[in-house]
């Protein structure tokens, strides 16, 4: 972000001050977007609204923690720069992916062990029904979330039509909102200790700033 970087670079602001900040920001709101995001009971309309404070404070916090970056590529002696913003650059990428693959895997997992309970604990499905929707399941080769419209269409292929195929539909409305909340969780999760990371970031000593560096001087590293 900007103005981060400008407040770093006038001494307004530390390094460490701003990667925390960042991972607040990034774990406030993934903890928004679970709390405020219920389509279920707010109705279509309002889920934009609901989804937009946390969406925009993961978007400061991932545009503050950029100075992170600066920090690290701004490190080394000048000898060592293009190593260290490889290695930085890929660090980065292999985290990008490993955070998405870890959200994804929270949010299939969740979602299909969420749909399985609501439906088992039905009071509206018969028991052919729920052993149908089961059996459906388990020979399912790749669980997605699924939109109402989408599930109403594949229920009515095995034939569940009516009050069933509602029931189908409020359930797997429920199992999406469940499995988005433990999703973002796990990332709030993920933020908060990667600001326990960053508080360990050092702060310049007062010879280090006069000098222009993020690095303390040999003697004082002692």
């Amino acid at each position: 972000m900007p103005t981060a970087a400008r407040r770093i670079g006038l001494g307004r602001l530390t390094h460490r001050t701003a990667s925390m900040g960042a991972f607040v920001l990034m774990a406030a709101g993934c903890g928004a977007i679970g709390f405020l995001f219920s389509p279920h009971t707010q109705g279509v309309s309002a889920v934009g609204p609901a989804l937009a404070p946390g969406i925009l404070l993961v978007g400061l916090g991932r545009g503050m923690a950029t100075t992170t970056t600066d920090l690290v590529q701004s490190a080394p002696p000048p000898e060592e720069v293009s190593d260290v913003t490889g290695l930085s650059r890929t660090a980065g990428y292999l985290g990008s992916a490993f955070g998405v693959a870890l959200a994804g895997a929270l949010l299939t997992t969740s979602l299909l062990y969420s749909f399985e309970a609501g439906v088992n604990g039905s009071g509206v499905l018969s028991t052919t029904q729920k052993t149908l929707v089961t059996r459906t399941l388990e020979h399912q080769v790749q669980i997605t979330a699924a939109s109402d419209a989408a599930l109403r269409a594949k229920a009515l292929s095995r034939g569940i039509t009516g009050t069933a195929a509602d029931e189908l539909v409020r359930i797997n409305a429920l199992a999406r909102e469940r499995a988005l909340t433990v999703s973002v969780t796990g990332m709030a999760a993920l933020a908060l200790v990667a600001l326990l990371v960053a508080w360990r970031i050092p702060v310049p000593t007062r010879a280090a700033k006069a000098t222009g560096s993020g690095r303390e001087p040999p003697s004082e590293r002692l």
